[in-house]
């Protein structure tokens, strides 16, 4: 059996190592794209139970306005109701983040674009990433 020299051994510990490497950017590839399903499934989850609630919410306040014979008695007393959430999202780099995000905070203005959606497939469909320091949560 021949003996290797020093380079090709260098060589050959090298091209593992890019190998190993590739498989752990793999692996954390698809542990992304598996938190980044978890996150949408359980926005779609919250977006339909703040659909229903606003619904309820909505039914009373008619059900209120019929029972008074003018409105001008009326004090609107109740907030106003928000349906998704909060986000900010780099239009350069195409990545979402929550607004408490350090990248969000230190991301420059002209990049820079505040939003509130219940849904983030139609921005993930537009190639938009979500940022894997807070996971836009």
């Amino acid at each position: 059996m021949k003996e290797l020299s020093k380079k090709q051994i260098t060589a050959i510990a090298v091209c593992i190592c890019s190998a190993l490497l590739s498989v752990v950017v793999m692996i954390n590839q698809i542990s992304l794209t598996e938190r980044t399903a978890d996150i949408l499934a359980a926005n779609s989850k919250a977006a339909s139970q703040e659909t229903s609630r606003g619904a309820e919410n909505n039914t009373s306040m008619v059900s209120n306005l019929n029972s008074h014979e003018t409105t001008t008695d009326m004090v609107e007393t109740e907030e106003p109701v928000s349906f998704g959430k909060s986000y900010v999202i780099n239009k350069n780099s195409k990545m979402i983040h929550s607004k408490d995000c350090r990248y969000a905070e230190n991301m420059k203005p002209e990049n820079r674009e505040e939003l509130t959606t219940d849904n983030l497939d139609e921005l993930l469909k537009n190639g938009y990433s979500i940022c894997s320091v807070c996971e836009a949560q």
